[in-house]
């Protein structure tokens, strides 16, 4: 297999810049910050609640930075936590009413920019390209 020289790693790295600084720019009027943003859309379309542990791993930030947001989170009414019915020392962390309120306004503008930046390409240029971005994805989690 030939080598790339980094060149895909930088380019992904470049694209995530360009993305995040995207998405910051079209969730601050709504006065929230991209990474809680990835918490509020984590938490809004998990099909189960997620102990603070696994947010942080499905979000991939560590513990304690999203120990923090989620105070700030439950403070603004946006998540809260609640008891786990296995085990007293596990918190479940919830989106409120008002979270999911603001996570539904946030959506239009990212959907905007989802269809701008990828209306050049077809639908069989989508599917091989999240394909191949979850591919990329699972050897990046096995590398040892």
């Amino acid at each position: 297999m030939s080598t790339s020289d980094g060149k895909i790693n930088y380019a992904i790295f470049r694209i995530h810049k360009l993305v995040r600084a995207q998405i910051q720019q079209l969730v601050k009027e709504f006065g929230i910050t991209n990474d809680q943003w990835v918490v509020l859309s984590t938490v809004y379309n998990a099909e189960k609640q997620y102990s603070q542990r696994e947010l942080a791993k499905a979000c991939v930030k560590e513990t304690a930075a999203i120990t923090r947001m989620i105070d700030l989170m439950e403070k603004n009414n946006w998540v809260k936590r609640v008891d786990s019915p296995v085990d007293r020392r596990i918190y479940l962390i919830e989106i409120t009413a008002e979270g999911r309120n603001l996570y539904e306004k946030t959506l239009e503008p990212i959907i905007e920019f989802e269809q701008h930046v990828t209306e050049k390409f077809s639908e069989e240029d989508l599917r091989n390209f999240t394909y191949l971005l979850e591919k990329y994805e699972e050897s990046v989690k096995s590398f040892e």
